[in-house]
């Protein structure tokens, strides 16, 4: 920072005045009159120049009034000189050394401030660092608590749902949903007996409920497979006719289209779609409950320890139906006749219904469960047979 206008004295005495322009030339001024002033020192004084310049020396010398002395004289104006030109070099550079001064003070303040801010962030960071290390700890068991709490609350959440599971099943079987019921119900059973909730001894009553709610179903669906297999269903009526059509009664190639069926969309859309409207798929969906549920066999063994009681039934049906049309015709010996042809072409086509539906269902149990088989057709062709002696004998013997 320089001054619009600066008066200085230069060597010889008289003041100018210079403007901003010629401040450098006036350095250098400055200092071509420090380097004449000292080139002139006269060669007397040379010894003053010297770095090992012993002053009291020279003062004795200059006392020594004989021609070996020095002279004051020319050490005076050569001081003279020098002194003037140093003014000059001060003059000319005092505010160049000033603003270094001031920025160096500043400067230096700055770094003293950030060398304290660093000071600071640099405790701070060690004191987290031994915070962070300290409470590691703490801060796993707290996440542990964290997932445990988590679970727990899933559990509860899970539970709530299963507690719904009566109404859910409920809902299902009267829409003859039995396969949707079983894998909601096997869906609970999974979660409330997982080995890792055995201790929780609040689950028994649940645990308890759920085996009911199978054994429940598992008979319903057991009930549901005897309604088609023994012809009971109204929609096996509809499918069968019970008046001796070959056209109407399941057959072999009934079956083959039911098994053909499988691969091409399951159930075929029936009256009021009802899931009863296709009687064989249905059985299929009944087997695949019951496997869902695990209880095949058992499902299959109370099928077979029915066949007698079941076809016993189908036959006294058949017979109060016989009866019935009989009384409902015109009495004489032809018209009886026509009445046990009636009778004995109802009666065959629904045993061979009853034999086809068999065979049905023990092949469907097969693929779902090849374990389960806890009969053979041939089972049923024997008690088939037994019941038509017997009936032969009550009525011809």
């Amino acid at each position: 920072m320089h001054r619009s206008q600066r008066s200085r004295r230069t060597p010889s005495g008289p003041t100018e005045l210079a403007g901003p322009d010629d401040d450098q030339a006036r350095k250098e001024q400055a200092l071509r009159q420090a380097e004449d002033a000292l080139w002139k020192i006269p060669r007397s004084l040379d010894g003053i120049k010297r770095s090992d310049f012993n002053p009291v020396a020279l003062a004795l010398q200059m006392m020594d009034g004989s021609s070996l002395g020095k002279s004051y004289g020319e050490f005076h104006a050569a001081s003279e000189q020098l002194n003037e030109s140093l003014d000059g070099i001060v003059n000319e550079y005092y505010g160049g050394f000033n603003d270094s001064i001031l920025t160096f003070s500043g400067l230096q303040e700055r770094i003293q401030d950030a060398s304290g801010s660093v000071n600071v962030v640099k405790g701070n960071l060690q004191r987290v660092r031994r915070m962070i290390v300290e409470e590691r700890g703490s801060l796993d068991q707290l996440y542990t608590k964290s997932k445990q709490l988590g679970a727990i609350v899933a559990i509860l959440r899970r539970l709530e749902e299963a507690g719904r599971v009566r109404e859910e099943i409920a809902a299902f079987a009267a829409d003859k949903k039995y396969l949707a019921a079983a894998g909601r119900l096997v869906q609970d059973m999974q979660f409330v007996f997982d080995p890792q909730l055995d201790a929780v001894e609040a689950l028994s009553g649940q645990r308890q409920q759920l085996e009911k709610e199978k054994r429940e179903l598992q008979q319903r669906i057991v009930d549901e497979l005897h309604s088609h297999v023994y012809l009971k269903s109204p929609y096996c009526e509809r499918r069968m006719g019970g008046e001796g059509d070959a056209g109407e009664r399941p057959g072999r190639a009934r079956i083959r289209r039911a098994r053909g069926a499988r691969g091409a969309g399951g159930a075929e859309d029936g009256a009021e779609g009802s899931a009863e409207a296709d009687s064989f798929a249905f059985v299929e969906m009944l087997l695949e409950s019951l496997a869902a549920l695990g209880g095949t066999g058992e499902a299959l063994q109370e099928v077979k320890s029915s066949i007698s009681l079941e076809l016993s039934r189908l036959i006294d049906g058949v017979v109060a139906e016989a009866e019935e049309r009989g009384r409902a015709q015109a009495g004489g010996a032809d018209g009886g006749a026509e009445v046990l042809r009636d009778f004995a072409r109802m009666l065959f086509a629904r045993l061979e219904a009853v034999l086809e539906y068999h065979d049905y269902v023990l092949d469907v149990a097969a693929r779902v469960d090849g374990g389960a088989r806890a009969y053979a057709l041939g089972d049923v062709w024997a008690a088939v047979r037994g019941e038509v002696v017997a009936l032969l004998r009550g009525y011809l013997v």
